[in-house]
């Protein structure tokens, strides 16, 4: 399952694999207008920073365009690299980075029907690629793979800088700072790390704190806090602050998130985590489903007292 925020943060998009994109309000927890529906699962989501667009895609080997409020499908772009295992919008609307299960990335005009501008094909990942992201100036993009590396690619010649490894462990999680400078990346290992952008030097190493692999990462407003969650059927999200000042102690103390809850089809369980004064963060959870997303966004809310799902951890940790 994928979820992705709206702009303005009162409504989230949803992805799932029982092969449909659901909008829903985030207050109140009900689906708004209809369902959209892919003829396989879905394992790629995005919206464009204006709003107005969603584009999923997944193992039926396409890419949908919906229009966010008529919930119509607009176009549809065939893709002949296998399935669609990720989407990324790029920062200035433009293009839309897709990334394959066979380890091809694919740029695509989004004002032009998906008409393909690049696509990397050799010498690049070993193994279906799991996350993309976009580095703020849109020239480059950031993508991880289950053949333990993430690599950043030039979007236009298509050359690979260093690859940065996680010794052969499937990468699922990948985040990047607003600034452009740091890529949090984690593995079925249960570890994130923290990679300089320019020097691809490891920079930090986090370990432990989840009891099955990491599934996934965001990183919240203002690069702040890191949310991670991972594949163990509970829904466990974990919550890391970075520290600014360097001479204080670390704080490990737990606090636990306020976690109302809104249902969706199929055992899949939408939590509102109250994290910070202006944050909230969703995840999902299920057997089925696992946690394999979360997102946030600024909303003014308190850290809540008294939740079951979510701990939150101060930790140095780049």
């Amino acid at each position: 399952m994928k979820i992705v925020y709206l702009p303005g943060g009162e409504r989230i998009v949803t992805s799932s694999s029982d092969k449909t994109v659901r909008i829903w309000d985030v207050e109140n927890g009900e689906q708004e207008g209809t369902t959209m529906e892919h003829e396989g699962w879905i394992s790629g989501l995005a919206v464009t920073r204006d709003g107005k667009r969603i584009l999923s895609g997944g193992y039926d080997k396409r890419i949908s365009v919906w229009d966010v409020e008529t919930h119509e499908l607009i176009e549809e772009w065939e893709d002949e690299t296998g399935g669609i295992m990720c989407i990324a919008v790029s920062p200035d609307d433009q293009l839309a980075a897709s990334g394959g299960e066979r380890g091809e990335i694919v740029m695509r005009e989004i004002q032009e029907s998906g008409r393909i501008r690049y696509s990397i094909k050799a010498g690049g990942h070993e193994g279906g690629i799991w996350g993309i992201a976009y580095l703020p100036s849109s020239e480059r993009v950031v993508t991880c793979s289950d053949d333990g590396t993430v690599m950043i690619w030039d979007v236009v010649s298509g050359e690979q800088g260093t690859s940065m490894d996680h010794e052969d462990v499937i990468v699922f999680g990948l985040a990047v700072t607003k600034d452009g400078q740091r890529i949090l990346s984690g593995d079925l290992d249960k570890r994130i790390k923290v990679w300089d952008v320019e020097t691809h030097e490891l920079i930090e190493e986090a370990w432990g704190s989840h009891k099955s692999g990491i599934q996934s990462i965001v990183l919240l407003p203002d690069d702040q806090f890191a949310a991670s969650g991972d594949c163990n059927c509970d829904g466990t999200i974990i919550i890391r602050e970075r520290l600014w000042n360097r001479s204080d102690p670390p704080d490990t103390r737990c606090r636990s998130c306020a976690a109302p809850a809104f249902q969706i089809p199929l055992p899949v369980v939408i939590h509102v985590l109250k994290v910070g004064r202006k944050t909230r963060l969703l995840s999902s959870h299920s057997c089925q489903d696992r946690l394999l997303a979360c997102l946030c966004c600024a909303l003014l809310q308190r850290l809540g007292e008294g939740g079951r799902r979510g701990q939150t951890f101060n930790r140095d940790w780049w």
